[in-house]
């Protein structure tokens, strides 16, 4: 067979024929169109070119092409199925670590947490500890930060992140996670909280309101001799101490008052101390003597009085304190 015809069974398109040929038991016939430079030839041949040795070569070659495509396929998609398994499970590890730092440091007092910039955390001894040592090792390829910084607010108590004042009362806890996927890529997480020390807080922001501290028993209030209010009654229930400012009356009926006193201590009269002076209507504030309750003290608001007969007479009591809270009492009609 010529060099031509090897040539032309490399590059020919091949079929198989359906029927048993007379040269061979199986042959492969070859189509093919072949122009000729030098002789300007063009035949269409058929014929008995390629013997069946050199068809099952060509079947190999095929099977073993496929065969590497298909484990190639297959290998990649391995390779991406365990590498997407893996960046999972940091992810997974990752987000554990950096709410664990959270939680671990809501078990620690208000004063066992120092300002630190490189903090770590650590279960030792039965309870979790903070230190300076971070950042901390996780796992391979994982480290945890713990930081403590302050807080500032404005006058409004709102946190702020430039301006305001420093919070004594507040802290502000971040937990702060990184780490290196299969590809060298760099990944963090990040996690915060507020630490407030709500059992004895230094600023104004968290004291609870003089108000919130006081009590008016309204429950036992008299008319005595029918122009003195008695037996009503203030008290500190929280644990600082409260100061009456200016305190309100409230009544149905055209008569004045003349004077108050708290346990003992006369705090406004028509002639002092206090002002307006003069007897007032109804509805007008006082500008009392300021009165301090501590805590668990209670005083009568005694000889209330009035210019007439107050029986029947319902009425209502503010106070305001010098933090600007107030406490009113609901509608009341003192017994005669």
């Amino acid at each position: 067979m010529t060099k031509a015809i090897w040539d032309l069974c490399k590059t020919a398109s091949f079929r198989l024929t359906g029927t048993r040929p007379p040269h061979s038991t199986y042959q492969l016939y070859v189509s093919w169109g072949w122009t000729a430079r030098s002789t300007k030839i063009h035949q269409f041949f058929r014929g008995p070119i390629c013997k069946k040795k050199g068809f099952v070569l060509l079947e190999a070659v095929l099977v073993l092409g496929l065969a590497s495509l298909f484990l190639s396929t297959v290998g990649g998609l391995a390779y991406i199925s365990v590498a997407g398994v893996a960046h999972a499970h940091q992810a997974e590890l990752a987000a554990w670590a950096v709410n664990e730092g959270i939680d671990a440091t809501r078990t620690l007092t208000f004063a066992d947490l120092p300002f630190l910039s490189n903090g770590a955390i650590a279960f030792v001894n039965n309870r979790w500890q903070l230190s300076a040592t971070g950042p901390q090792t996780i796992a391979t390829g994982i480290t945890r930060t713990i930081t403590v910084a302050q807080v500032f607010r404005d006058t409004s108590c709102n946190v702020v992140t430039s301006g305001g004042t420093v919070d004594t009362d507040s802290k502000k806890i971040t937990s702060v996670v990184t780490w290196l996927d299969n590809l060298g890529r760099s990944h963090t997480l990040t996690n915060n909280t507020l630490k407030t020390q709500w059992g004895n807080p230094q600023g104004s922001c968290f004291h609870p309101s003089m108000a919130s501290n006081a009590n008016i028993d309204i429950s036992q209030g008299e008319w005595f001799g029918g122009k003195q209010l008695r037996t009503v009654f203030v008290s500190d229930t929280g644990s600082s101490p409260v100061t009456i400012d200016r305190v309100t009356f409230t009544w149905t009926n055209s008569k004045k008052i003349q004077q108050m006193f708290i346990g003992t201590t006369k705090v406004w009269s028509a002639s002092g101390p206090g002002t307006p002076s003069n007897d007032q209507p109804s509805a007008t504030q006082l500008n009392i003597q300021d009165f301090t309750l501590n805590p668990g003290q209670t005083f009568e608001i005694n000889k209330t009085q009035f210019s007439g007969n107050m029986e029947d007479t319902t009425l209502t009591i503010t106070f305001v304190f010098t933090d600007g809270t107030s406490l009113a009492t609901p509608p009341f009609t003192p017994h005669d």
